[in-house]
């Protein structure tokens, strides 16, 4: 009996010894792992930054899809953005003074002076006047007219 203890004693201390360095190897295997997946990581981020790398420089040397171009793009928008509102801003401003040439022309006093015109020309002698005495007011009053309405007026004398 003493011999199978010795033997079951021997047979223990063989089985912890081997637990031990087994223990041991799989600790070292986790390690190697994850060891292994920084490394795997730290190499993708270190591709992926230098395909990033890659496409700049590549970039600047063509002009297809780069941030250069991407850059002349948007400057060519706002360039036109800029081209329309100045247009715009001067399609205004003649709108504005046409506006203000029609309410000119529009105004009641021009209205009123070519009305006594053709009511001057109508309601005038019947006969010829003896000296033309009055030919230069109606000429006058008819320069008025046209200096007032941009217009000009031609009179036909009966």
């Amino acid at each position: 009996m003493k011999q199978q203890l010795e033997a079951h004693m021997k047979a223990s201390q063989t089985l912890r010894s081997n637990i031990s360095m087994l223990e041991s190897k799989v600790a070292e295997a986790i390690s190697k792992k994850e060891t292994l997946k920084a490394r795997a990581l730290s190499a993708q981020a270190t591709k992926m930054l230098n395909e990033e790398i890659a496409g700049l420089v590549g970039g600047l040397r063509s002009s297809s899809n780069s941030s250069v171009a991407a850059f002349a793009r948007m400057e060519q928008k706002v360039e036109q953005l800029e081209a329309e509102a100045d247009a715009a801003g001067q399609l205004g401003f003649f709108n504005d003074a046409l506006e203000s040439r029609f309410a000119l022309m529009d105004g009641s006093s021009v209205d009123d002076d070519l009305l006594k015109l053709k009511t001057d020309l109508l309601a005038g002698p019947t006969s010829l006047p003896s000296s033309r005495s009055q030919a230069p007011r109606a000429f006058e009053s008819i320069s008025n007219f046209q200096a007032k309405s941009n217009n000009k007026v031609d009179i036909v004398w009966p």
